[in-house]
């Protein structure tokens, strides 16, 4: 038989929208070939479902990988365990399983519930390394163990009767990373559940007991594993001599902050001819929002992934449901408007003096759902956050908030957030094959929280990093990333491309779009359809007026000539300094600002304070401004930026009253623009010479001023 045809052999209903409250089952199917409970985890591209299956009278441990949309079998079953393991020999009883950092991770306990193993595979279930004892020959119970990771090492626990708790702490390398804590008799709890890992803490949530009469419960721990409440939770209180235990199927919905409970639920004193599945949904704080009865089965374990919620679970073999969990309803953001320019908007700008904030830097904008702009600074201090008003001229401090420092937003359909940023290495600095990126998660785009799992890992083939991560969307779903790539060798920009808002990412280019040494990239919208990426250029350069914030202009958004690349603010714009992380909007009121940080440069004092700074965008108009001070003698400056796109800007002085022209020419001689022509008082002035409509080539201009002319040449490159 067709193996499609083998794995749908067993559907109890395909595509069935059958309404729950808050959860809507899509589809509800038997694995085939599977004679015992899963678990389930997402790999970044597949679901993976860890089941047993009777191999020669004996059960063995297999992985199943199975199409996220349609549910459809990719691989066989890729068997685990053998016959030939000495552990696997004496009956496996329970596993659980969970992925990370490319790798799976499986515990299972064997009968006599006195031993307790973990192994671990590849992506596609090849095993690497050997099966490692956690507990051999304990007299504690090793069955029904709970299993959890905060991202780095892995925890296993198993029970300690009556009401406790013996806690293994393990690495990736499946080594011990400290001796095995039990957990406080002031928080006593059943082994009959779950571990779940957010914000720091563990919850565990299990029966009060097993069998009837039990109560659902949550116990939360500090990292350490010392209580982190007085008491624990009581979540829901079954009929008179019903229980509620097993509460194995755990998730966190992070947009809506709520969690979703599977749990087991007997409704009289025989498990076996009444035992089902209910589902339990709950605020942040543990407030029952909905109950509802499940379906018959056992042992369920949970997978959410945006909206799509996986149920596997036990009832005489293995199930899977899908269910669509009710997006919680939010005001979406208008961000799209701030990052928008015309095409000759954000060519040229200013550097405001009066705007510092003095140990500041890295600065990133985000949207929130009040409409309101956050922009938060780091620089050699914690992360700061600052609501902008007045078009940034005032930026009022705001209470801090855990999430990365260096990053972009994402804006989900329901109005959540999805922030991505650098994870470093632990010595918080990019290194390579471990920086890498990760994500969090707000709901009103003020206060986050950290999601779980890697979002984004570059290729250990050319040791690039993940650094300076900024995304833009490019349609729906499908968001682009920009990041520091290649750091090491040829420091450049790179792209990564997801299509489902941020959780899953995959490499775009392979090498760097940019010339090397251009980084820290920005991307905005043009209003003609291109993308421009704002960058610090010249990052090898000595001399300071080539190098600084520059931006580059692209019809694909992957695809720029790197010969265009023009200079908006030279490192010399501010006296010893390097201008980094250029983040730039337009207000409402079509201002242009971009924030930036100013750092000592590597060849000055290291004692000079890092800022954040704004520059302001010229009005992309052939307009002239007086400037304050009466000069001792005429002068024409050079124009700046030199070479330009589209837009500079030429400086001129006026000791006395004069009848004054300021006109552009061409290589043949031909008058194409006059900036100005009419009589002017003393003074100092600049003019604004906005060239989108010429081509490129070289130009001059000249002052005839009185008795006075002066002439000086300036590049157009498009």
């Amino acid at each position: 038989m067709h193996m499609r045809s083998l794995f749908f052999l067993s559907v109890l209903s395909i595509c069935t929208l059958f309404a729950e409250g808050m959860l809507t089952l899509r589809d509800s199917m038997q694995l085939p070939q599977a004679s015992i409970w899963g678990g389930i985890s997402f790999n970044g591209e597949s679901i993976s479902i860890t089941t047993t299956a009777i191999v020669n009278g004996k059960p063995q441990l297999f992985l199943r990988t199975l199409n996220p949309q349609t549910l459809l079998q990719i691989l066989p079953p890729v068997q685990l365990t053998f016959e030939s393991d000495p552990q696997s020999q004496r009956w496996i009883t329970d596993h659980k399983h969970l992925f990370l950092t490319g790798q799976h991770f499986i515990v299972f306990s064997v009968r006599g519930d006195s031993d307790i193993y973990i192994f671990k595979t590849d992506v596609n279930g090849k095993r690497i390394g050997s099966i490692t004892p956690i507990a051999e020959h304990t007299t504690n119970r090793t069955n029904d163990m709970m299993f959890a990771t905060d991202g780095e090492n892995i925890f296993v626990a198993y029970f300690k009767p009556t009401d406790q708790s013996i806690v293994h702490t393990i690495n990736q390398q499946l080594q011990p990373v400290s001796a095995p804590i039990i957990t406080s008799s002031q928080l006593p709890h059943n082994n009959l559940g779950g571990l779940f890992y957010r914000n720091n803490s563990f919850f565990m949530f299990t029966g009060d007991k097993a069998g009837p009469n039990s109560q659902l419960i949550v116990t939360i721990w500090n990292h350490d594993w010392s209580p982190a409440i007085q008491q624990r939770k009581i979540l829901a209180i079954p009929p008179v001599g019903e229980g509620y235990f097993f509460a194995s199927g755990i998730a966190f919905d992070s947009l809506s902050k709520r969690w979703i409970i599977a749990f087991h639920h007997v409704q009289n004193s025989n498990p076996d001819s009444s035992t089902h599945v209910d589902f339990g949904i709950f605020d942040e704080s543990f407030s029952l929002i909905e109950q509802s009865h499940g379906f018959r089965g056992y042992r369920p374990h949970l997978l959410l992934r945006n909206s799509e919620l996986y149920v596997v679970y036990d009832a005489g073999g293995v199930f899977l449901r899908r269910y669509t969990l009710q997006p919680a309803v939010r005001k979406t953001i208008a961000w799209k408007q701030y990052l928008t320019l015309a095409p000759n908007e954000g060519t040229a700008f200013v550097v405001d003096t009066s705007m510092i904030v003095n140990y500041g830097g890295v600065p990133v904008i985000t949207f929130a759902n009040d409409s309101s702009l956050i922009l938060s600074s780091s620089g050699n201090t914690q992360l700061q956050f600052y609501l902008i008003k007045n078009n940034g001229q005032t930026l009022i401090s705001l209470p801090t908030t855990p999430r990365g420092p260096d990053g972009g937003c994402i804006y989900l359909p329901d109005g959540q957030s999805r922030f991505v940023t650098e994870e470093p290495a632990s010595n918080n600095t990019p290194q390579k094959h471990r920086s890498r990126v990760i994500s969090w998660i707000s709901s009103d785009g003020k206060i986050w929280t950290k999601e779980s799992g890697i979002r984004y890992q570059p290729g250990l083939e050319d040791d690039s990093i993940a650094s300076v991560v900024c995304p833009i969307q490019v349609k729906d779903s499908v968001w682009r990333m920009y990041y520091v790539g290649d750091f090491y060798r040829t420091n450049g920009v790179r792209t990564a491309i997801t299509y489902d808002w941020g959780w899953t990412w995959k490499a775009e280019s392979r090498k760097n779009i940019m010339k090397n040494g251009d980084v820290d990239p920005h991307p905005v919208y043009v209003s003609d359809g291109r993308i421009r990426l704002y960058v610090r250029t010249g990052f090898s350069e000595t001399n300071p007026a080539k190098r600084g914030i520059g931006y580059n202009d692209s019809n694909d958004g992957i695809t720029f000539d790197t010969t265009k690349t023009t200079m908006i603010l030279p490192d010399n714009t501010l006296p010893l300094t390097m201008n980094l992380d250029p983040s730039v909007i337009r207000f409402t009121d079509g201002t242009v600002a971009c924030f930036f940080g100013a750092a000592p440069a590597m060849n000055q004092n290291q004692n000079t304070i890092p800022q954040l700074r704004v520059a302001y965008a010229r009005k992309p108009t052939d307009v002239e401004t007086y400037l304050s001070g009466i000069p001792e003698s005429f002068d024409l400056s050079q124009n700046y930026p030199n070479p330009f796109n589209p837009a500079t800007v030429i400086n001129y002085a006026l000791p006395v009253f004069s009848a004054t022209k300021l006109a552009i020419y061409d290589m043949l001689g031909r008058e194409v623009a006059v900036l100005v022509n009419q009589e002017k008082p003393a003074g100092r002035y600049e003019a604004t010479w906005d060239a989108s409509r010429f081509s490129s080539g070289v130009y001059f201009y000249k002052l005839s001023a009185g008795s006075y002319v002066s002439a000086k040449k300036l590049v157009l490159l498009r």
